[in-house]
Protein backbone atom coordinates (compact mmCIF):
# COMPACT_ATOMS: atom_id res chain seq x y z
CA UNK A 1 0.00 0.00 0.00
CA UNK A 2 1.25 3.25 -0.86
CA UNK A 3 2.27 5.26 2.10
CA UNK A 4 0.97 8.64 1.65
CA UNK A 5 -2.60 6.39 1.77
CA UNK A 6 -2.26 4.18 5.01
CA UNK A 7 -4.30 4.99 7.89
CA UNK A 8 -6.48 7.22 5.81
CA UNK A 9 -10.55 6.25 5.81
CA UNK A 10 -11.76 2.96 3.72
CA UNK A 11 -14.25 5.58 2.04
CA UNK A 12 -11.93 8.36 1.22
CA UNK A 13 -11.72 7.44 -2.39
CA UNK A 14 -14.22 5.32 -4.77
CA UNK A 15 -12.99 3.79 -8.29
CA UNK A 16 -15.31 2.47 -10.67
CA UNK A 17 -14.11 -0.20 -13.05
CA UNK A 18 -16.04 -1.11 -16.27
CA UNK A 19 -14.13 -3.83 -18.29
CA UNK A 20 -15.19 -5.73 -21.86
CA UNK A 21 -13.55 -8.22 -23.65
CA UNK A 22 -12.94 -6.91 -27.07
CA UNK A 23 -10.64 -4.55 -24.79
CA UNK A 24 -8.81 -7.39 -23.18
CA UNK A 25 -5.09 -7.77 -24.29
CA UNK A 26 -4.35 -9.54 -27.55
CA UNK A 27 -8.38 -9.88 -28.84
CA UNK A 28 -7.98 -9.29 -32.37
CA UNK A 29 -11.41 -11.99 -33.18
CA UNK A 30 -14.80 -12.68 -32.33
CA UNK A 31 -13.69 -16.41 -31.86
CA UNK A 32 -11.78 -15.30 -28.65
CA UNK A 33 -15.05 -13.21 -27.13
CA UNK A 34 -17.90 -15.74 -26.50
CA UNK A 35 -18.62 -19.22 -24.86
CA UNK A 36 -18.72 -20.97 -28.59
CA UNK A 37 -15.08 -19.58 -29.38
CA UNK A 38 -12.12 -21.85 -29.38
CA UNK A 39 -10.40 -19.23 -27.54
CA UNK A 40 -13.06 -18.00 -24.87
CA UNK A 41 -11.60 -19.56 -21.47
CA UNK A 42 -7.52 -18.36 -22.35
CA UNK A 43 -9.52 -14.97 -22.88
CA UNK A 44 -11.89 -14.78 -19.57
CA UNK A 45 -7.98 -15.73 -17.61
CA UNK A 46 -6.85 -12.35 -19.52
CA UNK A 47 -9.66 -10.17 -18.71
CA UNK A 48 -9.76 -11.74 -15.33
CA UNK A 49 -6.10 -10.79 -14.64
CA UNK A 50 -6.41 -6.95 -16.27
CA UNK A 51 -9.38 -6.42 -14.10
CA UNK A 52 -7.17 -7.82 -11.05
CA UNK A 53 -4.35 -5.33 -12.11
CA UNK A 54 -6.48 -2.20 -12.07
CA UNK A 55 -8.25 -3.15 -8.89
CA UNK A 56 -4.79 -4.16 -7.06
CA UNK A 57 -3.30 -0.78 -8.40
CA UNK A 58 -6.74 1.12 -7.28
CA UNK A 59 -6.62 -0.81 -3.66
CA UNK A 60 -3.05 0.45 -3.16
CA UNK A 61 -4.14 4.00 -3.33
CA UNK A 62 -6.51 3.15 -0.47
CA UNK A 63 -9.57 3.31 -3.34
CA UNK A 64 -13.05 1.17 -2.73
CA UNK A 65 -13.35 -0.72 -6.14
CA UNK A 66 -16.88 -1.87 -7.72
CA UNK A 67 -16.62 -3.03 -11.20
CA UNK A 68 -18.51 -4.46 -14.24
CA UNK A 69 -18.70 -6.04 -17.59
CA UNK A 70 -19.42 -3.99 -20.51
CA UNK A 71 -19.26 -4.10 -24.26
CA UNK A 72 -16.99 -2.10 -26.31
CA UNK A 73 -13.98 -2.59 -28.92
CA UNK A 74 -10.73 -0.97 -28.43
CA UNK A 75 -7.14 -1.76 -29.19
CA UNK A 76 -5.15 -4.37 -27.59
CA UNK A 77 -1.65 -5.56 -25.96
CA UNK A 78 -0.60 -8.55 -24.84
CA UNK A 79 -1.78 -9.79 -21.54
CA UNK A 80 1.31 -8.97 -19.59
CA UNK A 81 2.20 -5.88 -21.05
CA UNK A 82 -1.56 -4.88 -20.57
CA UNK A 83 -1.62 -5.78 -16.97
CA UNK A 84 2.05 -3.59 -16.11
CA UNK A 85 0.57 -0.82 -18.14
CA UNK A 86 -3.09 -1.26 -16.27
CA UNK A 87 -1.35 -0.66 -12.84
CA UNK A 88 0.90 1.84 -13.79
CA UNK A 89 -1.99 4.50 -14.85
CA UNK A 90 -4.76 3.86 -12.23
CA UNK A 91 -2.03 4.45 -9.98
CA UNK A 92 -0.76 7.33 -11.41
CA UNK A 93 -4.21 8.87 -12.33
CA UNK A 94 -5.30 8.25 -8.30
CA UNK A 95 -2.29 9.97 -6.99
CA UNK A 96 -2.83 12.75 -9.39
CA UNK A 97 -6.71 12.77 -8.52
CA UNK A 98 -6.79 16.25 -6.73
CA UNK A 99 -4.94 17.98 -9.42
CA UNK A 100 -8.19 16.83 -11.61
CA UNK A 101 -11.30 18.30 -11.81
CA UNK A 102 -14.41 16.08 -13.46
CA UNK A 103 -15.97 17.68 -16.72
CA UNK A 104 -19.34 18.62 -16.11
CA UNK A 105 -21.68 19.18 -18.62
CA UNK A 106 -24.51 21.81 -17.97
CA UNK A 107 -27.85 21.44 -18.67
CA UNK A 108 -29.59 22.78 -20.52
CA UNK A 109 -27.92 21.19 -24.24
CA UNK A 110 -28.88 21.71 -27.58
CA UNK A 111 -28.72 18.83 -29.84
CA UNK A 112 -29.50 19.35 -33.51
CA UNK A 113 -30.27 16.31 -35.59
CA UNK A 114 -29.92 16.34 -39.49
CA UNK A 115 -31.52 13.78 -41.64
CA UNK A 116 -30.85 12.65 -45.33
CA UNK A 117 -34.60 12.57 -45.86
CA UNK A 118 -37.29 15.62 -45.02
CA UNK A 119 -40.06 13.16 -44.23
CA UNK A 120 -37.98 11.87 -41.23
CA UNK A 121 -37.41 14.78 -39.77
CA UNK A 122 -41.29 16.20 -40.25
CA UNK A 123 -42.60 12.98 -38.52
CA UNK A 124 -39.81 13.30 -35.34
CA UNK A 125 -40.20 17.29 -35.40
CA UNK A 126 -44.52 16.08 -33.92
CA UNK A 127 -42.83 15.03 -31.31
CA UNK A 128 -42.38 17.27 -27.69
CA UNK A 129 -39.81 19.59 -27.11
CA UNK A 130 -38.81 19.15 -30.86
CA UNK A 131 -38.12 22.24 -33.19
CA UNK A 132 -37.61 21.49 -36.68
CA UNK A 133 -34.95 24.00 -38.14
CA UNK A 134 -35.39 23.30 -41.71
CA UNK A 135 -36.58 20.33 -44.18
CA UNK A 136 -34.27 18.33 -42.61
CA UNK A 137 -33.03 19.63 -39.47
CA UNK A 138 -34.96 19.21 -36.06
CA UNK A 139 -33.66 20.92 -32.89
CA UNK A 140 -34.15 19.28 -29.26
CA UNK A 141 -33.11 20.79 -25.78
CA UNK A 142 -32.90 19.11 -22.58
CA UNK A 143 -30.36 17.24 -19.98
CA UNK A 144 -27.82 14.62 -20.99
CA UNK A 145 -30.00 12.07 -19.98
CA UNK A 146 -32.97 13.06 -22.18
CA UNK A 147 -30.74 13.84 -25.09
CA UNK A 148 -29.23 10.57 -24.73
CA UNK A 149 -32.53 9.02 -25.04
CA UNK A 150 -34.09 11.27 -27.62
CA UNK A 151 -31.19 10.24 -29.41
CA UNK A 152 -31.97 6.66 -29.17
CA UNK A 153 -35.38 7.13 -30.32
CA UNK A 154 -34.98 9.55 -33.21
CA UNK A 155 -32.64 7.56 -34.83
CA UNK A 156 -34.53 4.61 -34.99
CA UNK A 157 -38.04 6.13 -35.30
CA UNK A 158 -38.18 6.90 -39.32
CA UNK A 159 -36.93 3.17 -40.37
CA UNK A 160 -39.74 1.98 -37.84
CA UNK A 161 -42.43 4.13 -39.88
CA UNK A 162 -40.47 3.28 -43.48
Amino acid sequence: MNPATQGAPAQSMKVYISADMEGVAGVVGREQLGPQGFEFSQFRKFMTGEVNAAIEAARDEGAVVKWHCSHTSGRTLMPEAAQALIREKVRAGLRRRGELNPFRIEAPLTLDLTYKNDQAAELIAYLPNVERIDNHRVRFVGSIVDISMFIEMALGYPRAMA
